[in-house]
């Protein structure tokens, strides 16, 4: 078990010294890649977490996420999203930061990171996680690991928004062998379904995990990305 917060350690539940430590065990062995990072910014998120000094689920969230930016070198391209419901009119996800280079994209995403607040809507996880799959696998890039990071902490909660069965019906239409988009889902906090987000994981590939914890989010995030597998050629 991860060791609550104290004023030496990051938010996400591990010290500086831990992820230094891991970086060269997985960094090696990851390929570069290509990733959309999606945040859960519903009203659930301003939750506090007694473990990490009553900080709120979001900015213990945002800095796990700061700090894994941090891990990735210039030749991964990366970019950012947050989702709720109705963020941009009808829509529930607002695009921050579009893919591209950590060479010019990282003062972007840091910037954007710190914008990033709770809102007050629900969780439109369904929609807006077709679209993410959509915007990665539309300019998938060989070589690479295409993929989504998407943080949430809570159930779909959408009643204008399409159904799971929809949802695993035009994921498995869009499913590409030859152009796969590694799906990871980290669930955060008590309120999640795993089984919910397995079923989305079963059809594209990838992982979920789920953080009861959130100060176990960085550990997590670093052994998904861990996991992810090499990219075709």
């Amino acid at each position: 078990p991860t060791a609550p917060s104290t004023g030496g350690t990051a938010a996400g539940g591990l010290d500086a010294d831990s992820i230094d430590r891991v970086v060269s065990s997985w960094s090696i062995a990851t390929q570069t890649g290509r990733m959309l990072a999606v945040i859960d910014v519903s009203g659930s998120m301003k939750a506090e977490v007694p473990s990490a000094n009553n900080r709120s689920r979001e900015e213990v969230t945002v800095e796990a996420a700061r700090r894994g930016l941090g891990l990735f070198d210039d030749s991964w391209s990366i970019g950012l999203w947050t989702f709720s419901t109705n963020l941009v009119g009808n829509r529930d996800y607002r695009q921050l930061v579009d893919i591209g280079p950590l060479s010019s994209n990282r003062g972007k995403l840091e910037s954007a990171l710190s914008t990033i607040r709770p809102s007050s809507g629900d969780t439109g996880l369904y929609d807006t996680m077709l679209a993410a799959y959509e915007e990665v696998q539309e300019d998938w890039q060989a070589g690479r690991v295409n993929s989504v990071v998407l943080f949430t902490d809570g159930k779909n909660e959408d009643a204008d928004g399409i159904s799971q069965a929809t949802l695993l019906a035009e994921l498995k239409k869009r499913a590409d062998p030859e152009r796969p988009v590694q799906v990871i889902l980290i669930g955060i906090g008590d309120e999640v379904s795993k089984a919910e987000l397995e079923s989305i994981t079963k059809v594209t590939g990838g992982g979920a995990f789920v953080a009861k914890n959130p100060t176990e989010i960085s550990g997590i995030f670093l052994r998904a990305i861990a996991l992810r597998p090499p990219a075709p050629r």
